[in-house]
C-alpha cells in the first residue's frame, strides 16, 4: 500500500526506497510519522466525494476519525453507503458507525461532546487525562531546563498552547488551576 502510494507522488525511486525501509513492519503505529501520511493522503478522495454529497449537514475527519453530521436519519445512511463504497474502491477497511441523533452525547477523537438542552448547542468535555498528559510533559521540561537542551521561553510558549487548547472548553476550571499550580511549581525549581 506504502510503495504504491508513494510511487504515485514521488518520482524518485531512491527516496521510495529510504522510505520503505522506515516501514517494514506490517502496519504502522499510530506515533510512527509515516502513519501520517496514508492517514492523511489515502482518505482526501473521500474527504472530497462526501463534501460535495452533503447537502444538509457537516463532515469532519482527522486521520482515521471521522463524523457525519446530518440532518436526517435516510441522509445518514446514503452518505454511509457513499463513505463505504469509496473505501472499498480504495481497498480500506471501515469499522462499525455509531450513528447517533442530533441531541445525544458522543465521543469523536476520544472526546466527549455533550449536548446542552437548555441552550441547545453542543460543547466539548475536557479530557481528565490532559492534566496528567501535561504534568508528565512539565516533567520533562523541568529536565530540559536543567540540563539546559531547553529553555525557560519555549517551556513558556509550550505551556500556553497547551493552556489555550483546553481553556475554552467545558468543566475545564479545576484542570487550568491544578495545570497552573504545577507549572508554577515546576517553573520555580
Amino acid at each position: 500500500m506504502l510503495k504504491s502510494m508513494f510511487q504515485k507522488r514521488i518520482k524518485d525511486f531512491k527516496i521510495v526506497k529510504l522510505i520503505m525501509m522506515f516501514s517494514k513492519e506490517q502496519g504502522l503505529s499510530l506515533g510512527n510519522e509515516l502513519s501520517q501520511i496514508p492517514a492523511l493522503f489515502f482518505p482526501t478522495e473521500i474527504d472530497k466525494t462526501i463534501k460535495d454529497e452533503i447537502s444538509t449537514g457537516h463532515y469532519f475527519r482527522y486521520m482515521d476519525d471521522t463524523l457525519f453530521i446530518v440532518s436526517n436519519k435516510s441522509e445518514a445512511i446514503k452518505i454511509l453507503k457513499l463513505y463505504n463504497k469509496k473505501a472499498n474502491e480504495l481497498n480500506l477497511s471501515i469499522k462499525e458507525p455509531q450513528i447517533v441523533p442530533i441531541g445525544t452525547n458522543f465521543v469523536f477523537c476520544k472526546e466527549r461532546f455533550l449536548f446542552d438542552r437548555k441552550n441547545n448547542k453542543y460543547f466539548r468535555l475536557c479530557n481528565k487525562e490532559i492534566f496528567s498528559r501535561e504534568k508528565r510533559k512539565l516533567k520533562i521540561f523541568k529536565t530540559k531546563l536543567i540540563d539546559q537542551s531547553m529553555t525557560i521561553e519555549k517551556i513558556n510558549i509550550q505551556y500556553k498552547c497547551v493552556r489555550n487548547s483546553i481553556v475554552h472548553r467545558a468543566n475545564v476550571k479545576k484542570v487550568l488551576i491544578k495545570l497552573d499550580k504545577f507549572y508554577s511549581v515546576i517553573i520555580r525549581h
